[in-house]
């Protein structure tokens, strides 16, 4: 069992947020305190509420799960669909990990555990986010990180991230991710094709700050600079990133408790696969805790 609680908060420059808290429900108030909390990081077009599940197993370690709708996403502002920059979405969630150990109280108690978890587009926020933290990084679970895009971008969408989004920021283009290259379960992707939350268009700014972000040497420098053990999950079978590009930047992560694993015929969205892939991803994840708790 675990209570969810939601509400809005301003991030360093005023925008606001929305942010949920997953705690285990406690039959008394007498009972003991939580033993840390595990922050997360959704993938682009996404929103925090398709973590409920992935919360559930968390709060079961007397854990909290904490999460928030990326800029641009979700009930996050400024503008659905639309980020002034990559720099203030990794400040958010440089803002967003220091903002959580102070409501939870983890500032002032030791031997807590505090973990930063990312998924696709959100382990590569994190893994931005990790490089600037420097000493006081958490330790990291990166599943499916987006270090390079499969799927070929259409030219026309190019030009408007590189050249068009300097003059007309706000023009807006579809994203153009079928649903069923999520996973191979098909009971997620027509879910995730009927979630009003899940982002369908971008602006022309978005796209180029999507497409900056994947600057290969930009990550592999970024991945030098990170100091705390990182966990790097990916799926065999995944539509959406490359996989190769995660197995060539791995090795950069120089921390000695640093893992990589693959996970079999798991699609993309590996914590929404088919009931084993999906279960080996949560699985992982609770043993990425127990080790770095």
């Amino acid at each position: 069992m675990f209570q969810e609680r939601a509400e809005n908060i301003k991030s360093f420059d005023g925008n606001e947020l929305f942010f949920r808290v997953y705690t285990p429900a406690k039959k008394e108030q007498r009972e003991s305190k939580l033993d840390g909390v595990v922050l997360a990081v959704h993938g682009f077009g996404e929103h925090s509420g398709r973590y409920a599940h992935v919360a559930r197993a968390v709060c079961s370690k007397n854990l909290a799960f904490a999460i928030f709708d990326i800029r641009g996403h979700g009930k996050s502002g400024p503008t659905r669909g639309d980020a002034e920059n990559l720099h203030a979405m990794v400040l958010d969630v440089i803002f967003m990990t220091n903002h959580v150990k102070e409501i939870l109280g983890l500032t002032k108690q030791k031997n807590s555990f505090f973990g930063l978890f990312g998924h696709s587009f959100g382990s590569l926020l994190a893994t931005y986010a990790a490089a600037h933290l420097a000493d006081s990084c958490p330790p990291l679970f990166l599943s499916s990180p987006c270090y390079g895009v499969k799927q070929n971008i259409p030219v026309w969408k190019k030009f408007l991230a590189t050249k068009v989004a300097k003059f007309l920021p706000n023009l807006v283009a579809p994203i153009g991710i079928p649903p069923n290259s999520l996973s191979n379960n098909p009971e997620n992707n027509e879910a995730a094709r009927h979630d009003h939350l899940i982002l369908t268009h971008i602006t022309a700014r978005m796209g180029s700050t999507f497409l900056g972000a994947l600057d290969e040497k930009k990550i592999v420098q970024a991945i030098r600079l990170i100091r705390a053990p990182a966990t790097v999950v990916a799926a065999s079978d995944d539509k959406l990133v490359k996989i190769e590009v995660t197995k060539k930047c791995v090795p950069y992560f120089s921390h000695n408790d640093s893992s990589f694993k693959v996970i079999e015929g798991a699609g993309h969205e590996i914590f929404n696969e088919t009931e084993q892939c999906r279960s080996q991803a949560i699985s992982d994840l609770l043993k990425w805790i127990e080790k770095s708790g």
